[in-house]
């Protein structure tokens, strides 16, 4: 009986261990690159940046002139660039990637020389998934911390039971 067991806490130790790694900890960020006109612009350089450790990723967009960074660490802040012949460079910060989930971007580009450049506010956490009906919101570490000690020892200040 005892064997039966063990095998039993070990089969369930084991399965509880596969589900933990197969856990999606990261985000996306995708989106396409437009000109003034709201024509697509192909070939655009794209370049993302997390603010924290300026990681760097960069690609171009594609022949549908969508770009797509895949694997990035949710919960932080990133800055996009787009540079393009004959458009001034487009900048937008604050673009916060989402646990398990596309942020869709549209950046339209400005007519200019590339030297110039433009920059645009993403809005932090308060993007919208157009792609699905889910709702969801991502909190930082801190402020699961926060709320669990919060909860401990309630609204009137005193420890709960």
């Amino acid at each position: 009986m005892r064997k039966l067991f063990m095998l039993g806490l070990m089969l369930s130790l084991s399965l509880i261990a596969v589900s933990a790694g197969a856990q999606v900890t990261t985000g996306t960020v995708k989106g396409i690159v437009n000109d003034p006109n709201g024509a697509v612009v192909s070939g655009a350089k794209v370049t993302i940046v997390k603010k924290s450790n300026n990681e760097t990723h960069t690609g171009q967009t594609s022949g549908s002139c969508t770009f797509q960074f895949d694997n990035l660490q949710v919960g932080e802040d990133y800055t996009l660039t787009v540079e393009a012949t004959n458009f001034k460079k487009a900048e937008l910060t604050d673009v916060r990637v989402q646990v398990n989930q596309a942020t869709d971007l549209t950046v339209t580009l400005q007519t200019g020389a590339i030297t110039e450049s433009v920059t645009v506010t993403a809005g932090g956490t308060e993007l919208v998934d157009t792609t699905t009906a889910n709702l969801s919101k991502s909190f930082s570490e801190r402020q699961v911390v926060e709320l669990a000690m919060t909860s401990a020892i309630g609204a009137g200040g005193t420890a709960r039971s």
